[in-house]
């Protein structure tokens, strides 16, 4: 497997991810901003849902991007190491990031479905017309559709990549 389609699954990755993370995070913030927020035990289900998730994202962005700062720093300091590990497609490094992004990838359908189940108790808190809900609504939606594509663009380029892995090792044995 190519180390730079890893890569640039990696920071298509971190660019998902933290969409889905601003979006939450606002989403968050402006529902704990909302006064009624502790009257209705929807909207306080809805922001503790929201909190969960916006901890969830952040935690994937952080993996995903430690993931590409320990590359970076693997190809600085040891580069014998990196050249040695692209012999063999059952490298550390490639294992180390597929699980990283498989990891990313849980965290994000989490999250995703953490946003989703936001919004729905704020669609369904009984002061969804107020005019100061809207926001924290529509961002956890964003929010919940960019972890939950995040999670499939994940799962797409890791099953792309373990295809294309096994369409060279096999044309390698002809």
């Amino acid at each position: 497997m190519e180390l730079w389609i890893i890569i640039m699954v990696l920071v298509i990755a971190v660019v998902i991810m933290l969409i889905a993370a601003v979006y939450v995070t606002m989403a968050a913030d402006n529902l704990g901003n909302y006064p009624f927020k502790d009257q209705d035990p929807m909207l306080r289900a809805a922001y503790k849902y929201l909190v969960w998730a916006t901890v969830l994202t952040w935690v994937a962005v952080g993996l995903i991007v430690l993931i590409g700062i320990g590359l970076v720093a693997l190809a600085i300091f040891f580069p014998e190491f990196l050249l040695g590990a692209a012999k063999y497609s059952s490298s550390f490094i490639q294992i180390g990031m597929i699980l990283g992004l498989i990891i990313a990838g849980g965290l994000a359908l989490i999250d995703g479905f953490l946003g989703a189940l936001a919004a729905f108790k704020i669609a369904y808190s009984g002061l969804i017309g107020d005019t100061l809900l809207k926001e924290p609504y529509r961002d956890a939606i964003i929010a919940a559709v960019a972890g939950i594509g995040g999670t499939f663009f994940i799962a797409g380029a890791l099953i792309l990549m373990l295809v294309a892995e096994r369409a060279c090792k096999h044309k390698k044995k002809k």
